[in-house]
């Protein structure tokens, strides 16, 4: 049985345990109130470790703090250092301090990187570098958990990064392979690398000499495919089929595509000032539940629809390109026919255009379609071509005007006779009533087919 016996009348203490009946008060080993002196553990003859009295020092140039309890561990640890004395009464940065050698704490008690609010947590100290896990009190009740680190500063060897690494242990069929790739590498393998720049890297192919480029840099080594994977667990599931994904399938030298992949059966809309641009979806894609598959068509054939004016998007895109709204009846489309598939559908209002192809004619045919509601109840809506020039000559010509220059105009006219009912569309070419030259009879439209 070993037994120590206190100079300051404490009751003694042994490694079998205390025996009954002594008072709490003095169940301790240390030092009693009125004896104000740290505890020291050596071995061989050096300094191993050191808990703090109650006492308040200066780190890193800040200001003079309560270091009360601290405890320092260390590698032949001086405590502190001052022109290579020990100062025996200051110690550790922090609650628990971990230094790893004694040239972390050299040159005074200077610790590099070291800040006033670093109480509550560990400091690691080595190879001239510091580190700090633990606590922040950004406010009052307000506290951040915080995982720091430190460079021995500018002009010196470094910087210094965050690095995450996972080791798998190394047996006779996957020995140390040094291939940053593997988690049996000596270094094991990488997972992710924070600089002190602010870019942080993701995958095995970063390390010292080859870092992030950019705030977010994700990189496979090989020719592996790397993806950004966004989704939600009871929304879009967590497989790996889910989501949005961005990145790059697995390459070769001279397939480098990138992708951006909505896994869902559902749109993808591009947004700017916070407002809906572009909707790329297909037919039969569901949009807020609701498949979508106007005249009947195939399903999964590409839509896009461009908005005018994002406050009411083209969230029905008809036909492979939709500009400007959606069609003002929803049950009849307008003018918009199911063959009006592989082409330009633009839309705003009861008026529309489509130039595209015909494909209910196997493509064979090529078509420039305009409409409106019913010709006789407003309008009509004329088909027109124009040449618009440049007006820097400002020679007066009509074409330098607002109105261009017009060259033909189509016009859908209806006449109705008692039961019967004609429906018709007059040509015009070379009339420009626009500009002085209308049609027979001073019509601004022409007058016959």
């Amino acid at each position: 049985m070993f037994v120590c016996s206190s100079i300051f009348a404490q009751v003694d203490w042994n490694s079998a345990g205390n025996t009954t009946g002594v008072s709490t008060t003095n169940n301790i080993i240390g030092t009693q109130s009125g004896f104000n002196f740290p505890i020291r553990f050596w071995t061989d003859g050096l300094n191993r470790m050191k808990l703090n009295q109650t006492v308040s020092y200066v780190v890193n140039n800040g200001s003079s703090l309560s270091r009360d309890g601290y405890l320092l561990i260390g590698q032949n640890s001086p405590i502190a250092t001052q022109g290579n004395v020990p100062i025996y009464n200051t110690g550790a940065f922090s609650l628990l301090h971990l230094n790893g050698d004694t040239s972390a704490l050299a040159g005074g008690i200077d610790g590099l990187g070291h800040r006033d609010w670093m109480k509550t947590g560990i400091t690691f100290t080595g190879n001239g570098d510091l580190s700090y896990i633990g606590l922040r009190a950004a406010s009052d009740d307000v506290t951040e958990t915080v995982i720091s680190w430190a460079d021995d500063g500018a002009g010196t060897a470094g910087p210094d990064d965050l690095v995450f690494r996972f080791l798998g242990g190394a047996d006779a069929d996957a020995a140390i392979s040094g291939d940053l790739g593997t988690p049996f590498d000596g270094d094991g393998l990488h997972i992710a690398r924070f600089v002190p720049t602010g870019q942080i890297g993701f995958g095995n192919t970063f390390d010292v000499s080859t870092r992030p480029q950019n705030l977010l840099h994700m990189s496979l080594d090989s020719n592996k495919a790397v993806w950004l994977q966004i989704t939600n667990r009871n929304g879009t599931g967590q497989t790996t089929t889910d989501g949005l994904q961005i990145g790059l399938p697995a390459t070769s030298g001279n397939n480098l595509e990138a992708q951006i992949n909505q896994r869902e059966n559902d749109r993808l809309s591009l947004f700017s000032n916070n407002s809906e641009r572009v909707r790329i979806m297909h037919t039969d894609a569901l949009n807020n539940g609701v498949a979508f598959n106007p005249g009947g068509l195939a399903s999964n054939l590409t839509r896009i629809g461009i908005s005018h004016d994002p406050a009411t998007p083209v969230t029905r895109p008809l036909s492979l390109l939709h500009l400007g709204y959606n069609v003002a009846n929803a049950t009849s489309n307008d003018g918009w026919r199911s063959w009006m598939d592989v082409g330009m559908f633009a839309s705003q209002g009861s008026d529309h255009v489509y130039l595209g192809l015909d494909t209910s004619s196997n493509g064979a045919d090529a078509v420039l379609a305009w409409g409106d509601n019913q010709p006789g109840q407003s309008g009509p809506d004329n088909f027109k071509i124009l040449f618009t020039a440049t007006s820097n000559p400002g020679l007066g010509l009509p074409a330098e005007g607002q109105n261009g220059l017009e060259g033909l105009r189509m016009t859908p006219n209806i006449t109705i006779n008692g039961l019967n009912v004609k429906e018709e569309i007059y040509t015009g070419i070379g009339g420009d009533a626009a500009n002085g030259n209308p049609y027979h009879g001073s019509s601004a439209n022409p007058t016959a087919t």
